[in-house]
Order: structure tokens, then C-alpha cells, then sequence
């Protein structure tokens, strides 16, 4: 394959070697992202534990 046709073929997408491991990184870093996100938030609403706790409260308190 000569440079012009391969750097055609990289325009529409039918890249290489080196578009895999970009999009494979792009994915990556986002699904990192996200599981940063989640953990801050369980952070901020006081951990897991907490909210447990708080959703056996509401239930005794309609028991009673």
C-alpha cells in the first residue's frame, strides 16, 4: 500500500494500528472517568453504608 492510499484509508476511519489503540484509549479513559465520578459521589453521600442505614430508618419508622 503506497503513503497516499494509506493515509486515505486512515481519513475514513479504516485506519491502522494506531487508530485502534487511540479509540481503545479514548474508551478507556472515559470508563475511568466515570468510575471516578461514581466513587466521589458514594464519597459525598457519606459511603455506601450510610445510605443503608438511613433506608432501614425510614422502613422501622414505618413499622411502627
Amino acid at each position: 500500500m503506497t503513503a497516499s492510499k494509506r493515509a486515505r484509508a486512515d481519513d475514513r476511519g479504516g485506519g491502522g494500528e494506531g487508530v485502534k489503540l487511540a479509540n481503545w484509549e479514548k474508551r478507556r479513559e472515559e470508563e475511568q472517568r466515570g468510575i471516578l465520578v461514581k466513587e466521589a459521589d458514594v464519597k459525598q453521600r457519606g459511603g455506601e453504608a450510610s445510605g443503608v442505614n438511613s433506608r432501614r430508618g425510614f422502613i422501622e419508622k414505618i413499622m411502627r
